[in-house]
């Protein structure tokens, strides 16, 4: 009985070993693959950030002083010119114009009519009263206050300059200056002389391209020279007289009463011809086209044309013009060398007109002179010899 169990119990171990057997699972297999693990990784590092620093501005250039010459040559020959014409400076910048001719002359911006008038009449003055226009003759600037400041509007004014003191004792009225904040181009003119005129262009306080002085005295020294040909050319001119037939076998002479060859800025201020040889009963015509007068004084001494008239304290003088002078005195056409003659201002619109006319029988040696230009040495001689 023993037996037969221990051959069932040892087939069924059998049994069920090889059914489990049968049932496992096959053995694994390893099959390479690569996997990708999204992950982020922190690196310690230092990120150096450079900041952008705007560049720093050039600093402006120092305001500056320039000097220009007004009007220039000496005695007759004068250059009713500012030398140069054209100043290019920076805002802020001063010009300081200096007179260095003979001549009178102003520096004048946006002159107001009144201003332009060459003679205007004394308030409550009779018909010969007359006088240079206030507006004209003083500077826009009190004495003692500080120099102008110039944006380009308004009245601006020098009075008028002069080598000359105005009055004994007192110092020569012959700079002017003034300061120009703004940029722009300003025209400024000579109230005396309304053809001599210039333009101040005023560049920003930065510029640097603005000419020095040393350049603007050498521009000043080229329109020097090309001024002094024109007047050299008028001086050749004068020295030739001109004439015509007359009546009764009689010449007719003409003098020119200041002299130019082209640009009115450079002018002879003389007679041409400075001396005149005619023969009795010849007639001279005399021509100006601008303020001059022919004058026979027999006193040796020249009056004054400008005769200042006090107003009182705190007052300007009147700039009385002497009529004797500024009008016509022609007591007969044949000259009488006893009596004073005089054209009057001669020029277009003057009392004088612009001619002139007498007759000489007398033989002798007569001299004559501009009554507003003698100081200068505006004088003329004329010879008559027997006919």
């Amino acid at each position: 009985m023993f037996k037969p169990t221990l051959r069932l119990a040892i087939l069924a171990i059998a049994g069920v070993t090889i059914l489990l057997a049968g049932c496992a699972a096959p053995a694994p297999q390893i099959v390479p693959q690569t996997v990708v693990v999204p992950q982020t990784v922190t690196v310690p590092q230092t990120v150096v950030v450079e900041k952008a620093v705007a560049p720093t501005a050039a600093p402006a250039p120092a305001p500056r002083t320039i000097n220009v010459l007004v009007g220039s040559g000496q005695g007759t020959a004068v250059d009713a010119a500012f030398v140069p014409s054209v100043i290019r400076i920076r805002a802020n910048d001063t010009i300081q114009w200096k007179v260095t001719g003979d001549e009178i002359h102003t520096v004048s911006f946006n002159p107001p009519p009144a201003a332009m008038q060459p003679v205007v009449p004394i308030p409550g003055g009779g018909p010969t009263d007359l006088m240079l226009p206030p507006e004209l003759g003083f500077a826009t600037r009190a004495p003692g206050a500080p120099v102008e400041k110039f944006s380009g509007t308004g009245y601006v004014n020098s009075g008028i300059l002069s080598k000359q003191p105005a009055a004994p004792g007192a110092p020569p009225n012959d700079t002017f200056a003034l300061t120009f904040d703004k940029p722009g181009a300003y025209k400024f003119v000579c109230l005396i002389h309304p053809y001599m005129d210039g333009v101040v262009v005023v560049e920003p306080a930065t510029d640097t391209t603005v000419p020095s002085q040393a350049d603007i005295d050498a521009q000043a020294k080229a329109d020097q020279a090309d001024l002094d040909a024109q007047v050299k050319a008028a001086t050749d001119w004068s020295k030739n007289p001109q004439s015509a037939p007359g009546p009764n076998n009689t010449t007719l002479w003409s003098v020119n009463v200041g002299i130019n060859v082209g640009d009115p800025s450079a002018a002879l201020y003389d007679f041409g011809p400075k001396t005149l040889t005619v023969k009795a009963g010849d007639t001279v015509n005399w021509f100006s086209y601008e303020f001059h007068t022919v004058t026979f004084n027999p006193n040796s001494t020249p009056d004054d044309f400008i005769q200042p008239k006090p107003q009182g304290a705190n007052k300007p003088p009147i700039l009385a013009l002497n009529p004797k002078i500024l009008f016509p005195a022609k007591p007969s056409q044949t000259y009488d060398p006893t009596q004073y003659y005089n054209s009057g201002v001669l020029g277009q619109g003057l009392p004088g007109g612009d001619v002139f006319s007498l007759t000489f029988d007398k033989p002798g040696t007569y001299t004559y002179y501009c009554a507003v230009h003698v100081q200068l040495g505006m004088k003329g001689t004329i010879v008559v010899q027997p006919k």
